[in-house]
C-alpha cells in the first residue's frame, strides 16, 4: 500500500503493481500520517475492459496506471474535482488552460508559448490531463498529475484557472472571448464521462461552475509564433519582455 497527494487529498493506492506506480508517482508520494480521503483499487473487470480496448505494446503494469486515474477521478467528483483535457500553465498571476480536438494543437501551442518566453515565466502545470478542484474559497484550481500524456509536462503545484482557450485550426490568427453556450459539447468531450447518472449530474454542475469561472476564448490559429504571441498579449494583457 502506498500513499499519494493528489489535488490535495490524500489517496490509498492499493497497486498490484506497486514498483511501476511509485515509479512513475514519486513525486506524489504522501508521508504524512492522515488518514486516506480516498481508496482506489482496480478491479480484474476494470483491468480486463482496458485490455480489450488497449494496442497490443500495453503492459499490465501500465493498464493499472490508466484505470487507476479513472477510478481515481470518478471518486473525486464526489469531492468537487474533476479530469479536463487540456494542457496547463501558469503565467504572470495566470492559470491557462489550452484545450483542442485531438491533434489540433494544444501542446504544441503550449510548446510556443515555452519558446517564446521562457521557463522563467512558464509552468507547465501539466502537458493533458489535470485535475480540476473547487477549494473552499470557490475557485478553481488546476493540479499537476502524473498522467500528463507522451510529453510528460509536469509538475507537482496547483494554480488558480483564471482563463480557459479553445484552439481551433485556422490560417487566420484571431484571439476573441469564446461564448460559454457555443462550447458546452466541446467541453463535454474533455471530460470523463460516469456511468453513474448520479455521478454524472454531478459532472455538469461541476463543469457549469467551471465555464463560469474563467475568462473564456476561442484562439483561431496555424500554430505559429505570431498566435502565441498575439493569445499571450490578448489574455494576459502585457507586453512579452
Amino acid at each position: 500500500m502506498a500513499l499519494y497527494l493528489f489535488a490535495d487529498y490524500v489517496v490509498d493506492v492499493q497497486s498490484r503493481y506497486e514498483e511501476y506506480m511509485q515509479s512513475i508517482c514519486a513525486d506524489y508520494l504522501y508521508h504524512g500520517d492522515a488518514k486516506p480521503d480516498i481508496t482506489v483499487r482496480v478491479t480484474d473487470e476494470e483491468m480486463a475492459k482496458e485490455f480489450a480496448d488497449a494496442s497490443d505494446d500495453k503492459t499490465p503494469e501500465y493498464i493499472e496506471y490508466i484505470c487507476t486515474y479513472r477510478n481515481l477521478c470518478l471518486q473525486l467528483l464526489e469531492k468537487d474535482a474533476f479530469l479536463f483535457h487540456g494542457s496547463t500553465i501558469a503565467c504572470d498571476g495566470h492559470g491557462i488552460i489550452f484545450t483542442a480536438q485531438s491533434g489540433v494543437g494544444k501542446t504544441t501551442h503550449t510548446k510556443i508559448w515555452w519558446q517564446l518566453f521562457g521557463k522563467e515565466k512558464i509552468t507547465i502545470i501539466n502537458g493533458d490531463k489535470p485535475i480540476i478542484r473547487f477549494k473552499e474559497d470557490g475557485k478553481a484550481y488546476a493540479y499537476g498529475t502524473p498522467w500528463a500524456g507522451k510529453e510528460n509536462y509536469r509538475v507537482n503545484d496547483k494554480v488558480q484557472v483564471t482563463d480557459l482557450c479553445f484552439i481551433e485550426r485556422c490560417e487566420t490568427v484571431s484571439v476573441e472571448r469564446a461564448d460559454k453556450s457555443k462550447y458546452i459539447d466541446f467541453v463535454l468531450n474533455q471530460v470523463l464521462h460516469p456511468a453513474d447518472p448520479m455521478l454524472a449530474i454531478k459532472q455538469l454542475e461541476l463543469l457549469d461552475r467551471f465555464l463560469s469561472a474563467c475568462n473564456l476564448w476561442v484562439i483561431k490559429c496555424n500554430i505559429s509564433r505570431q498566435a502565441g504571441e498575439m493569445a499571450y498579449n490578448t489574455i494576459i494583457g502585457g507586453t512579452k519582455k
